[in-house]
């Protein structure tokens, strides 16, 4: 069974010390032109065939991180799906660590909304409008939009950053 081998991997190489991220969480059905892939599935074909080798390496394994898929969910980005990242992965599963998107991940849509929706950072991307560059910089890469005067930034867009560096600083501390 893959999800117990994932388990027993993930808890091998943190028995030495190291943080593991499994990948890639969403549905990866393929390799080419992954980022825009849109792919709709039934809830329950998700959680029995997609998502139960994660859920041992999450529940078992106790794995520290989580690589989203480049691709859609429906009509969201893996990385902004709330359900997936918030409901099912931290709430069901119990998951504490931290999610970074896969490459070109922030590209699938605006990087506030990849924070909000339970992804704590972007690992990087192709280029774009909605494209995070350099620093993780919540501000200059719009996590944080105070672009407009008379728009200050919402508690919700603070909670998300200030939640993210939360989970971040855990996985570094365990």
């Amino acid at each position: 069974h893959s999800g117990r081998m994932a388990a027993a991997m993930t808890r091998g190489a943190q028995s030495k010390g190291v943080n593991c991220y499994i990948k890639h969480v969403g549905i990866n059905e393929q390799e080419t032109d992954r980022p825009g892939l849109t792919t709709y599935v039934d809830e329950q074909t998700m959680r029995e065939v997609y998502f139960r080798s994660y859920e041992y390496a999450v529940k078992e394994g106790k794995a520290t991180g989580v690589m989203t898929a480049m691709c859609r969910i429906g009509s969201l980005p893996a990385q902004s799906n709330y359900a997936m990242m918030n409901t099912m992965i931290r709430g069901e599963w119990g998951f504490k660590g931290a999610a970074n998107s896969d490459k070109s991940g922030a590209d699938n849509g605006a990087a506030n909304y990849s924070q909000r929706g339970g992804c704590d950072f972007p690992l990087g991307t192709y280029g774009g409008k909605n494209s995070v560059y350099g620093e993780w910089d919540a501000v200059n890469n719009k996590v944080l939009d105070d672009t407009l005067p008379d728009k200050p930034v919402d508690d919700i867009q603070w909670y998300a950053v200030r939640t993210s560096a939360m989970r971040m600083l855990w996985v570094a501390a365990n």
